[in-house]
C-alpha cells in the first residue's frame, strides 16, 4: 500500500471517529431553524441522509426536526448547488458528487465533478511527493527508484515512519 493511500485512510478514519454522529448540538436543536439548516445542507450538496443524522443528534434532547421545512430549504439549496460550474468548483476542492441533482443534469454534473476531483487528487499527490522529496531527498539511489533494483534494498533516506532504525543516509 503506498503512503498516500495510508494517509488518506488514516485521515478518513480519524475524521469519522472525531465527528461521530452528532451533527447538531443542543442549541441548534432548540433553535429549530430547520429551513435554514436544510438550505445549508443543500448548498453543500449533502444527501437527504443528513436529515437522519440531525434527527439522531436532536433525539438526545427530545427534539424532532421539522422535516417539511428542512426539505424545502434543502431543495432551495440544491438549486444553487446543481449548477454545472459548481461541479468543477466542488471537485477541485476535494468533494465528490453525491447524486443529489435532478436527472437532467445528473450525468453532466457527475462527469465534470469527477474530472475536477481527479485533478484535485493529482495535485494532492504531487504536493505530497514534492514535500516528501524536499524533506527526505530525491527517492532514487544509484539510478533505481527506492533503492537497489527498485526493491528498497540499500535506500538510505526516504519515508521512515518509526525513525531510521539504522537506515540513515550513508556519508
Amino acid at each position: 500500500m503506498n503512503h498516500l493511500k495510508i494517509i488518506v485512510l488514516v485521515s478518513t478514519l480519524s475524521s469519522l471517529i472525531g465527528c461521530s454522529h452528532a451533527t447538531l448540538d443542543r442549541e441548534d436543536c432548540v433553535r429549530g431553524e430547520w429551513q435554514q439548516l436544510g438550505l445549508q445542507d443543500g448548498l453543500a450538496g449533502k444527501t437527504l441522509g443528513e436529515l437522519n443524522l440531525h434527527k439522531e443528534a436532536c433525539s438526545e434532547y427530545g427534539i424532532v426536526p421539522n422535516e417539511k421545512l428542512y426539505k424545502a430549504g434543502r431543495e432551495a439549496g440544491l438549486k444553487d448547488y446543481c449548477k454545472i460550474e459548481n461541479a468543477v468548483t466542488t471537485g477541485l476542492s476535494g468533494q465528490l458528487y453525491q447524486s443529489v441533482c435532478p436527472k437532467e443534469i445528473d450525468e453532466a454534473f457527475r462527469k465534470q465533478n469527477l474530472a475536477a476531483y481527479n485533478l484535485y487528487l493529482s495535485y494532492m499527490r504531487s504536493s505530497y511527493y514534492n514535500y516528501y522529496n524536499s524533506y527526505y531527498g530525491y527517492p532514487y539511489y544509484y539510478g533505481y527508484p527506492y533503492g537497489y533494483w527498485g526493491m528498497g534494498f540499500g535506500y538510505h533516506g526516504g519515508f521512515r515512519p518509526f525513525g531510521s532504525f539504522g537506515f540513515g543516509k550513508r556519508h
